[in-house]
């Protein structure tokens, strides 16, 4: 049994290994996410994804927590301050169109119950997935719709981040530069030590307080205020990335498993159709920003994407964007979803309910 796990383990590795590399040398930026989450989703699919350890995935996501932190300084959340009206339009506008998706989706009954709704929600997958099974919904159909979404999100992010010369930190350098500065970039290991300690700490208090999505947002709240009072310096070094980005793409990607594709596979038109309805609404919603209020364009393509936050956080930290807004907003609306994602499930479904009145 521990030869099968062993040579699954050098499967995932290989071929994650491989796929990145590739994207490395493409010049794609965030090869390590797309890589990794790629070769899951073929193991997965297959029947032979290794399993991961609940920690070990916790760690991650706190990292990714972390690594929102750093753009969440004092100079920063007065700048998110200065949008607060303009954050509220974007947020109603994409929570909106969410439900609005979701309620076509319900109404035409393409999956049971209220699983549509949470499926569609665009915050944090894990989180959405957990409130929905709280919330009576089939867990089954809301993590495909949750993690199909992501994975499209971060593939179509990509190819659009390629596509603007100056964003990707990666782009235009070769493979082997980037392998050697992966190797070689120099850190400070007190403040390391330091960072993964209050990574830890962070990521337990979250789970003991049992929030949605605590080991992601603990850890963004506590490393914002620590790197305020000057407790410390976070200090992520490129290669321990690399490690996050990998799991947290193989955590998506083991979400495809055969049996949960097989059960939603005549779903599955609908499910792809609302995904990219979602996805082209938020860039039309991104451009109207852009167009607007003067944001970068792909600070507002980033800001509106209905990808999961700590996939987001991955994507903008690898271009050059305005982190603190692009994350500034992304975290309002999982905020936002995690307090009222039941209400406004309840008070649509009633509404629907409802019969129709004639008029006249």
């Amino acid at each position: 049994m521990r030869s099968d796990s062993t040579l699954r383990w050098l499967q995932l590795l290989a071929l994650s290994l491989a796929i990145s590399l590739l994207l490395v040398a493409a010049g794609l930026p965030a090869a390590w996410l797309i890589g990794s989450m790629a070769g899951s989703i073929v193991l997965s699919v297959r029947g032979i994804a290794p399993p991961l350890p609940k920690n070990t995935m916790l760690a991650a996501q706190g990292m990714v927590g972390l690594l929102i932190a750093t753009g969440l300084h004092a100079d920063a959340l007065r700048e998110v301050g200065r949008h607060g009206l303009l954050f509220a339009g974007v947020l109603l506008a994409v929570v909106g169109l969410s439900v609005l998706l979701g309620a076509i989706l319900y109404q035409l009954r393409v999956l049971p119950g209220t699983s549509a709704f949470w499926g569609v929600f665009p915050g944090a997958a894990s989180a959405m997935t957990m409130m929905a099974e709280s919330n009576g919904a089939d867990v089954r159909y809301v993590a495909l719709m949750q993690y199909l979404r992501v994975a499209i999100v971060v593939m179509v992010a990509t190819s659009v981040m390629h596509g603007v010369p100056s964003t990707a930190d990666a782009a235009g350098h070769g493979m082997g530069s980037q392998l050697h500065r992966l190797a070689t970039a120099p850190f400070d290991a007190v403040e390391l030590a330091k960072t993964l300690l209050l990574c830890a700490a962070a990521v337990w208090a979250g789970q003991r307080l049992r929030w949605p999505s605590g080991a992601l947002l603990m850890p963004m709240l506590a490393g914002a205020l620590a790197q305020h009072l000057g407790w410390v310096r976070i200090t992520q070094p490129a290669w321990l990335m690399v490690i996050v980005y990998c799991l947290i793409g193989w955590g998506i990607g083991r979400r495809f498993s055969r049996d949960v594709v097989r059960h939603a596979w005549r779903s599955l038109p609908w499910l792809l159709a609302s995904i990219f309805a979602l996805i082209l609404a938020c860039a039309g919603l991104g451009w109207v920003l852009s167009r607007w209020a003067g944001i970068d364009p792909l600070t507002a393509y980033l800001a509106t994407s209905p990808g999961g936050i700590d996939a987001v956080a991955i994507l903008a930290a690898s271009a050059h964007v305005d982190l603190p807004f692009v994350m500034g907003l992304q975290t309002a609306r999982l905020l936002c979803l995690l307090a009222l994602g039941p209400l406004i499930v309840r008070a649509v479904v009633r509404r629907l309910a409802e019969p129709q009145t004639p008029r006249g």
